[in-house]
């Protein structure tokens, strides 16, 4: 399912949509066969199969391959691993064939697309050659002189060309180097005879289009040896099982495209020979040899070419490694040399400003443009007012994740609002997410003249295939700068690191200043908000210390003769009058005692004295105080033994547990109450004890278990009822529990009721009398 010449003769792009991997035709100087691998029948034959195999493609399509090769030859066929696993061309190996067994043939197989292909050739082909020997010997030779050959591309490339010319044999062998448009440039010739040079002549990337790119980097070599033989088709033209032309991209007999032997005869040339030079996994160039006359090349001369090729290949990935390896280091270096510099500035852009000349002697630029922190940066002979973000020309604003733009022309860069810029190439740093910090140094115009092979004749420059002249023409280029190669392209990298790292850090030492500010102002808040505290706390300490002396005595006459009235006989209605007297004034002398509790222990005049005494004593003595309260609510108040020895201030726990006491009684409207302790974690001398008030009263909800501790808080008196209380007990409780170092905690159920918990040190372990104290809903 070839393409023919006059198809595609009046199609300037028909080079580029050519399907050449499958051309339906192969060269005459050999023949094909395609195996089916799942019975190792023959599927299709070239058609000129007669010649080396004395049958015709109708007589071998449907054979077994054993026919030809014989059963064993077949079988380690079968075991051998056929796939194009490197794009190199296979090994040519002898073989026989039954059909025509005095005649030397060799064949190289390859498995492509679930087909084993067969191509045999004549031995005895081919141009007069020195013997292997001599072959191996000449190999040999080139190999040590590309080794030993200068550290310049250009020196390398001119060694291999002499080298390979003397090999091959061809009239003229050259070195072509793809640039990053896929350009090419002849580097390196040698010629014998042939009056046209092509060194230094540029080639478009049309001559070469991608698709033939492609196969060139699958099968390494590549030889034409008649541009005017005849195509061969394939019989049958598609595979009888798929439907389909055979895919020849890894064939090395591959009909070649019309368009390209038609090239080449405007080139003079009847016979070529190209040499892929894939350096690391780039597709470098190529070394191709041309002959003004038909040149039939020998498999064992090709595979010593493809040998020699690969040395050269190897010779400049060396030479790229070792040059990029010194640039790398030497980017790595200016970039830690920059960041050494930047250090003894106060900010980054006045360092920026005074080691300008050094950034741009190192780019090769002549301007630098930015902003940082908001503040423009602007140095050199071609800066241009300060800049907003750089953006490609006719185009979206640069992407901020490219850390360069290896611009050589001028749609690379410019800035926004201008007209044009000073500079055409640009490497563009951007030093922050949102795009608003960056740096761009520009790089001046390089005119050039480039010499063409061919004349445009009116044409656009770039479609120049086929062409019926190579003459040369020279082109004066403009609009563009030499290219950043890749060591500047990793110094950017570097350096944009760096300037990140300082520029960060300069963001880390703006946000610590103000960090600072902010604390010094908020202590100063704080020590203001303290003094008036104090001031306030000492002005109430003074107010409660009057309001002691001056309400104590009346309050303590208002009980006397409440005393004095409840002895005397009344009347029910008089007894009612003095029973409410008597609770008000027993609410007024809670509320003097918890505020003037409050104010001493806020003051700091209640100073904690501690000793070691029995917690049984407090306990013991706590139920001698309430046991007629809770008598007279009902209630059964327990206490549960304890031989535990405590560290404290008696009178001041004493305190506390009377408060919890009181409000459990309070809040407890039947059921019992229950005191007694619980040993807890060790530790200090002999670890902690835990006093528990247990009740089974109305309980606290989760929501409020903190805030009971505030003053005047109430959950059960929204109305502030003062026969109620006054919700400074467990004010009190908090206060006195955090002067003594205990933990005051509390676990609550609503309507089950509570359980407070005092924590707090004992001098020994001692064995508790009695069970230890279970919860308001345990029984007992």
């Amino acid at each position: 399912m070839g393409l023919n010449a006059p198809d595609l003769a009046g199609d300037r792009n028909a080079c580029e949509r050519e399907p050449i991997h499958i051309p339906g035709a192969i060269q005459p100087h050999g023949v094909l066969l395609s195996i089916d691998p799942a019975d190792w029948s023959i599927a299709q034959a070239s058609a000129n199969s007669a010649d080396l195999l004395t049958m015709a493609p109708e007589d071998l399509c449907g054979r077994p391959l054993a026919d030809l090769l014989g059963p064993d030859a077949v079988a380690e066929l079968a075991c051998r691993d056929l796939s194009p696993v490197f794009p190199h061309l296979h090994d040519a190996i002898p073989v026989a064939v039954a059909t025509a067994p005095q005649r030397p043939l060799c064949c190289v197989v390859h498995r492509h697309d679930d087909r084993v292909i067969l191509e045999f050739e004549d031995t005895a082909a081919g141009t007069a050659h020195a013997s292997s020997e001599e072959l191996h010997r000449k190999l040999s030779y080139g190999v040590g002189r590309i080794a030993r050959s200068g550290d310049d591309v250009r020196d390398i490339c001119e060694t291999a060309v002499i080298e390979m010319h003397g090999l091959a044999g061809f009239d003229r062998t050259m070195v072509y180097r793809f640039d990053t448009d896929w350009h090419g440039e002849v580097v390196a010739e040698q010629t014998s005879g042939l009056p046209k040079r092509y060194l230094g002549h540029h080639f478009p990337a049309s001559d070469i289009p991608a698709q033939a790119r492609e196969l060139y980097t699958r099968t390494l070599l590549r030889v034409i040896p008649d541009v005017d033989g005849p195509a061969i088709p394939l019989v049958p033209p598609l595979d009888p099982a798929r439907g389909q032309p055979l895919d020849l991209s890894y064939a090395s007999l591959r009909g070649v495209s019309p368009i390209h032997l038609q090239y080449l005869r405007n080139m003079d040339v009847r016979a070529t020979m190209a040499l892929s030079l894939l350096v690391g996994n780039r597709f470098w160039g190529m070394i191709v040899c041309h002959s003004a006359t038909p040149r039939t090349v020998s498999a064992p001369l090709r595979g010593v070419c493809q040998e020699l090729a690969e040395v050269v290949a190897a010779r400049l990935f060396r030479r790229d490694a070792e040059h990029r390896a010194t640039g790398f280091l030497q980017a790595r270096n200016r970039a830690d040399m920059l960041a050494d510099a930047l250090s003894e500035s106060p900010d980054l852009v006045s360092g920026i400003e005074r080691r300008a000349q050094m950034l741009l002697s190192w780019f090769d630029c002549t301007a630098l443009l930015g902003r940082i922190h908001g503040k423009p940066v602007r140095c050199g002979t071609d800066a241009t007012p300060p800049p907003a973000l750089p953006t490609r020309r006719g185009a979206d604003p640069v992407r901020l994740d490219d850390q360069w733009i290896a611009a050589a022309d001028p749609v690379g860069v410019y800035i926004t609002g201008a007209a044009r810029a000073d500079f055409v190439g640009a490497v563009h740093l951007p030093l922050s997410p949102d795009g608003g910090d960056y740096l761009v140094l520009g790089r001046r115009e390089r005119v050039r003249t480039v010499v063409w092979a061919g004349v445009a004749d009116g044409r656009d420059k770039h479609d120049l295939s086929p062409r019926a002249s190579f003459e040369a023409w020279s082109e004066i280029v403009r609009g563009r700068s030499l290219p950043f190669d890749d060591v500047s392209h990793q110094m950017a990298v570097e350096i944009r690191r760096r300037l990140i790292d300082r520029l960060m850090l300069e963001e880390r030492r703006s946000r610590a200043l103000e960090l600072e500010r902010r604390v010094a102002e908020r202590t100063r808040e704080l020590a203001q908000a303290r003094a008036e505290a104090e001031r306030a706390s000492n002005a109430k300490t003074r107010f409660l210390a009057a309001a002691s002396h001056d309400l104590r005595q009346p309050l303590q006459a208002g009980v006397i003769f409440h005393s004095v009235l409840s002895r005397r006989n009344q009347d029910p209605r008089q007894a009612e009058v003095i029973e409410q007297l008597g609770r008000s004034l027993e609410v007024l002398q809670g509320l003097l005692e918890g505020m003037l509790d409050i104010s001493r222990i806020d003051a700091g005049i209640v100073a904690p004295e501690r000793q070691v005494f029995p917690v049984q004593s407090v306990l013991d003595q706590l139920q001698v105080e309430f046991a007629p309260a809770a008598a007279r609510r009902d209630l059964k108040l327990r206490v549960k033994p304890s031989a535990v020895q405590v560290h404290s201030d008696r009178n001041l726990l004493y305190r506390i547990l009377h408060n919890l006491v009181a409000n459990a009684i309070q809040f407890t409207d039947h059921g019992r109450i229950v005191l007694g302790c619980r040993m807890g974690g060790a530790g200090g001398n002999g670890g902690t004890i835990r006093i528990l008030v247990c009740d089974t009263g109305r309980g606290i909800p989760p929501d409020m278990t903190e805030a009971i501790f505030e003053e005047f808080m109430q959950l059960s008196n929204p109305a502030r009822n003062r026969h109620l209380g006054l919700g400074l007990g467990l004010a009190v409780v908090e206060r006195l529990s955090a002067l003594l170092g205990h933990r005051i905690a509390v676990r609550s159920v609503p309507d089950r009721g509570s359980i407070f918990e005092v924590t707090i040190p004992r001098v020994k372990a001692e064995v508790m009398g009695g069970v230890g104290v279970r919860g308001p809903e345990s029984g007992g």
